[in-house]
């Protein structure tokens, strides 16, 4: 049973900073371990958030139901613990192996991948059927929707206990199989992918190209602004991920993709990316 006073994070990224205040403003204390010691990125979202709602009391009311640590060992007692860091498959198992190492036997280890084999993730890890994926859309607290992407060795009651959690945060959930992508980041990055290639190609302009998916097919984002708000860096990083498990050409990143990354222009996180911000 997940209860309300035991959910730990790991990663204060975006994706973490969102989850975390998800969690608090539904009633979950959490403790959030940052991986760097003098990062202040989840109260300079706190900050904005208190702006934004025009509330100055509601980053204090979020930070009395948060433990900000870089001790991961406070999270041995949490019921479930979501990884939330960078897509990188070497960094995500280490933390599964230590979190495996340090929790208690109860303890259910969900990874927050958009692509990565959730078994490759917790490989070597003894727990086998308390491991899932809970993938989380991003921002957290505008998308309905969460992937809950079972291995072979989940148990019914692993995933059971999950989908309580997820409905009681007010969201939906799919079950999935584990498989590379799961489902929106494969039929996402094919999307997100074949524009680029329109564009590289020189058949239409970015502005033509998300007009023709939002009035033609009744997307509410196109897929390059949808791109950019994802994060160019992590389009690509799943385009990768992609290719090298399925080695499939459809999910070859497009040039255009590569040269915006390396040239820092990640979306509407870095100012521009498709569009300038």
């Amino acid at each position: 049973m997940i209860k309300e006073r035991n959910i730990g994070v790991v990663g204060l990224g975006l994706m973490g900073k969102g989850l975390v205040v998800e969690l608090v403003q539904h009633g979950y204390f959490v403790t959030a371990v940052r991986r760097r010691k003098n990062d202040n990125g989840l109260e300079n979202y706190l900050n904005y958030i208190a702006c934004k709602n025009q509330d100055a009391s509601m980053k204090n009311e979020i930070l009395q139901n948060i433990e900000q640590t870089t001790d991961i060992s406070k999270l041995r007692d949490c019921d479930l613990v979501i990884e939330c860091i960078n897509e990188d498959i070497a960094a995500k198992s280490e933390i599964f192996q230590i979190l495996d190492e340090i929790c208690m036997p109860e303890t259910v280890l969900a990874s927050n991948t958009s692509s990565l084999s959730i078994e490759e993730i917790s490989s070597g890890c003894r727990r086998n059927d308390k491991i899932l994926g809970i993938h989380f859309m991003s921002p957290v607290s505008r998308m309905k929707l969460v992937e809950l992407i079972h291995t072979d060795k989940t148990s019914v009651k692993t995933l059971d206990n999950c989908k309580r959690f997820i409905s009681s945060l007010d969201k939906e959930y799919v079950v999935v199989q584990d498989s590379p992508g799961f489902i929106v980041s494969r039929l996402g990055a094919v999307l997100i992918n074949e524009a680029m290639n329109i564009l590289s190609e020189g058949v239409a302009s970015e502005t033509d190209i998300d007009k023709a998916a939002k009035l033609g097919m009744n997307f509410p984002l196109g897929p390059l602004e949808l791109a950019d708000n994802v994060g160019l860096d992590i389009c690509l990083n799943v385009l990768k991920s992609l290719f090298r498990y399925y080695d499939n050409e459809k999910y070859a990143p497009d040039a255009i993709l590569e040269m915006k990354v390396v040239s820092g222009n990640l979306g509407k996180k870095s100012g521009n990316g498709f569009y300038n911000y």
